[in-house]
């Protein structure tokens, strides 16, 4: 089994954070995001990985590399931002077969092992409010008979979430080539969906398949749901924990060599590793490693690597190293 992700994204709307944080690393529950995403897969028999990097991509190699030495690895830089199908095509290779793709910044929760079992290609759906923000899926019979990216009038309500099982990775690759040749863009730029819709024109069939576990992580406030999302999956602890004179109220998760001072860390709170916080107050935030915090109250915060924060206040984003002081 082989997978791409495509992870060049620079991540705008996680901006300051990802101005020196690649959006793949940022943790979830402690753990970057990228291993929420690869360790179904390979639970699920994943032999390969194909990364398409950009953005501060040698740190999501190394990250990769260091903890995920089992799989035949790949990293292939996308210069230029051309569009998701572009992106995918630089992972291709014409004599592919089964390729699973998802997209570096969504977590989902589904049964890999059902998926591959099918026996036509699957593409992930969720039914959504408001399908104009997605590429849509419209079914008849059961299977998808078409495919539109940011319908402004959609016929479905059924958004592509960014999983899709390929059976046939090689007529991807070749209809993503001649989109390339022959400069078909939707929005300037090469769209997965136009590529999926030339297939099932030429043939291949697609099968929905209804995702309920769909996490975003593109914006500080889904972020920050996710966050919470897997601290309740992780941390099942019904009452709060003394640690000391703190008190930490779950689910929360605490890295390594934190150190607590007459606080209360909690409810939905990840705090990475090394960490200092003194007579604070958080609660709903997502704190990276090396945060130093002092004399605060915060709630729907999320702060970079070795931030420190000493004056009073309420919902901070904070990209590395930054420092807030009264």
């Amino acid at each position: 089994m082989k997978a791409i992700l495509p992870v060049a994204g620079k991540g705008t709307r996680l901006r300051p954070l990802a101005h020196t944080y690649p959006k793949a690393l940022i943790p979830i529950a402690d753990r970057p995001m990228i291993n929420w995403i690869l360790d179904p897969l390979v639970e699920a028999g994943l032999e390969e990985a194909v990364f398409i990097v950009g953005w501060l991509g040698t740190e999501i190699e190394a990250h990769v590399r260091q903890h995920y030495q089992q799989l035949k690895l790949s990293f292939v830089h996308q210069g230029e931002m051309l569009g998701l199908g572009h992106a995918i095509y630089l992972g291709l290779q014409p004599g592919d077969q089964e390729v699973f793709i998802i997209l570096g910044d969504t977590l989902f929760e589904a049964d890999i092992a059902a998926i591959r079992a099918a026996p036509h290609s699957v593409l992930g759906v969720k039914e959504v409010a408001d399908p104009r923000r997605f590429g849509v899926a419209e079914l008849s019979q059961g299977l998808i008979v078409r495919l539109v990216e940011k319908p402004a009038e959609p016929r479905s309500n059924l958004a592509l979430i960014g999983l899709y099982n390929i059976k046939d990775g090689g007529a991807l690759h070749g209809v993503l080539e001649r989109m390339i040749r022959d400069d078909i863009r939707t929005r300037s730029e090469y769209q997965i969906t136009d590529a999926l819709q030339q297939m099932i024109d030429l043939g291949h069939v697609f099968e929905p398949w209804g995702i309920e576990g769909w996490y975003d992580c593109g914006k500080k406030d889904t972020l920050l749901e996710t966050n919470r999302h897997y601290l309740n999956r992780l941390d099942h602890r019904r009452e709060a924990v003394r640690l000391g004179d703190s008190l930490l109220i779950p689910p929360v998760h605490v890295g390594e060599g934190v150190r607590l001072s007459r606080s209360i860390v909690g409810p939905n709170v990840s705090v990475g590793d090394g960490a200092d916080i003194r007579d604070a107050v958080v609660e709903d935030s997502l704190l990276c490693e090396g945060v130093h915090l002092q004399g605060v109250v915060l709630k729907d915060a999320v702060l970079g690597r070795d931030a420190l924060v000493r004056q009073p206040a309420r919902a901070l984003h904070l990209s590395d190293n930054t420092e807030v002081d009264g």
